[in-house]
């Protein structure tokens, strides 16, 4: 069958569909959809575009043709319109959409000098991310200041680690906060750009890193704050839970947090051993479960919220918390 017959089988399909809803307009929509997908096609010949145009004029007035607009004229207002027709055209079934005849836009492929960038900076990032995962928060620490640009090495392949997930959890937790941030203070661990305490205006928002990437941003070893105990209504770790030393964390939190505060963490979910035996751990820190939001692809987020100070006899007998090390194979 030549392309031509094979375009005029699907107009009359279309007719047809058109037809069993009685509705004139969507028989000429359905008719102009079809025509303006024929003439997409680059490689239909001079025969078949003659054979469309034989078929399709000088129909009687009874005929659904006779209501269409000449081959000519549909071929240069359809392509200006077609989203619109699209739009109003409602079908039982998709028109003429075949991969081999109409093309898809495509991304404008990376240089090879781009692609050999991305790959040397996903490799170091995956090379310190390892790093910091297996060391604790002071040897994290001593890292970056000895060498500053190490941390910028990181972090840009953490923006670009950013770009392929399907959410962000930092805007997550920011959209949780917008509504019931006004006068909150709120203590940041592992803060980045600084992108809540930029995104939250009525908030106080303390950022907290290991290098300071913009003038919001303190710089310290997370496990001890310059924050005065019980000065904080919010203490977020938004993918920050890093080293081996997760008890310093989560006990820092507790110090500055006011006792009804909230600890909110964002973890990627294949870092956990088992989900429900961190939340219970972490309750032994002085908290209580408040919330727990398992639904998102990649992440979980878990709201805390303060019950006591941590008893200092208590405090050798806490669990180890402990969260797996994202590592990554060898290359």
């Amino acid at each position: 069958m030549g392309k031509g017959n094979w375009i005029i089988s699907k107009v009359k399909s279309d007719i047809k569909i058109a037809t069993s809803k009685q509705n004139f307009k969507n028989k000429k929509q359905a008719i102009k959809s079809n025509l303006k997908a024929a003439f997409k096609i680059n490689s239909i010949n001079k025969e078949d575009k003659s054979l469309l145009r034989t078929r399709y004029k000088n129909k009687p007035k009874s005929s659904i043709m006779q209501s269409t607009i000449p081959l000519p004229k549909i071929k240069k207002t359809v392509k200006k319109n077609f989203n619109e027709l699209i739009n109003n055209t409602p079908r039982s079934k998709p028109l003429l959409t075949s991969p081999s005849t109409i093309k898809s836009k495509k991304k404008t492929p990376l240089s090879l000098r781009e692609r050999m960038i991305n790959k040397l900076t996903a490799a170091r990032f995956r090379y310190i991310n390892e790093k910091l995962y297996l060391a604790d928060s002071k040897g994290a620490y001593q890292l970056f200041n000895d060498d500053p640009e190490t941390f910028n090495a990181y972090h840009s392949g953490f923006k670009q680690q950013v770009t392929q997930w399907p959410i962000n959890p930092v805007d997550e937790i920011i959209n949780s906060l917008k509504d019931s941030c006004n006068n909150l203070i709120i203590a940041d661990f592992g803060c980045g750009e600084a992108k809540i305490a930029a995104s939250l205006e009525n908030a106080t928002v303390h950022s907290f890193d290991l290098i300071a990437l913009n003038d919001q941003v303190t710089v310290c070893n997370m496990s001890r704050t310059p924050l005065p105990a019980a000065s904080v209504d919010v203490a977020i770790f938004c993918l920050s839970l890093m080293g081996t030393n997760l008890n310093d964390f989560i006990k820092e939190a507790n110090r500055i947090l006011k006792e009804g505060g909230i600890l909110k963490i964002a973890e990627v979910e294949s870092r956990f051993y088992d989900v429900q035996q961190f939340v219970k751990d972490v309750q032994k820190f002085g908290f209580n479960a408040k919330s727990q939001d398992l639904s998102h692809n990649l992440f979980y987020f878990l709201d805390f919220s303060k019950r006591s100070n941590i008893n200092k006899r208590k405090k050798s007998k806490l669990p180890q918390l402990a969260l797996k090390p994202c590592l990554y194979k060898k290359r």
